[in-house]
This record gives C-alpha cells, sequence and structure tokens, in this order.
C-alpha cells in the first residue's frame, strides 16, 4: 500500500511541478546540442575538435559518413526518420551559422 500511495505521490509532483522531477536528457536533443555547438565553434574560428590537423568541412564529411555507413540510426524514439534527416539537420543548422553545408 504504501508503495501504491509513493508512486502516486511522485507521479502526481512530476505532472504538477517540472521543479520536482526533471526528465532525463533527451538523447535526439543532446545530439542536436552538440551540432549546433561544433557549428557555433566552426563560425567562431576555432580548429575541429579532432586529434589530426583536419579542415571543418573534412570534419563535417565524416560526420556525414559515419551516419550513412550507420546500420540503424543511433535512438529508438527520434524526431529523425532516416540517416538522411539527421545529415540534413546537420546542414541546416551549419546554414544558420552562417556556414556552407558540405555535401
Amino acid at each position: 500500500m504504501r508503495t501504491l500511495f509513493a508512486t502516486f505521490l511522485i507521479t502526481f509532483l512530476c505532472f504538477t511541478s517540472a521543479v520536482h522531477c526533471n526528465s532525463p536528457p533527451d538523447d535526439t536533443q543532446a545530439w542536436k546540442n552538440l551540432i549546433d555547438r561544433r557549428a557555433a565553434e566552426e563560425a567562431g574560428g576555432q580548429k575541429p575538435p579532432t586529434v589530426d590537423p583536419i579542415t571543418w568541412k573534412q570534419y563535417w564529411a565524416s560526420w556525414y559518413d559515419q551516419i550513412r555507413i550507420s546500420r540503424a540510426l543511433p535512438w529508438k524514439r527520434s524526431e529523425f526518420k532516416n540517416k538522411e534527416d539527421m545529415v540534413n539537420y546537420i546542414k541546416n543548422a551549419r546554414r544558420a551559422h552562417g556556414l556552407p553545408k558540405y555535401d
């Protein structure tokens, strides 16, 4: 009975106040934040975050290639319906920062 009451209480608090229960971060959103951060770094004149001395064009081309050759989408629940949706998100994020999309 206590377990049932505790479950109802936690559920109530989660739905009535976001302060009490923060939902775990969404993997898709975390990935999108990373893409936006990398595009901002490039727009800010920083070098790609790699050990090897590569250009941003090479960096993004490798992202596109890795996404396209992967077996499936990385997350089961995602706003991306296919791999090209993910590639297009990167291109649009870069375009939003005034950068070329690179193919």
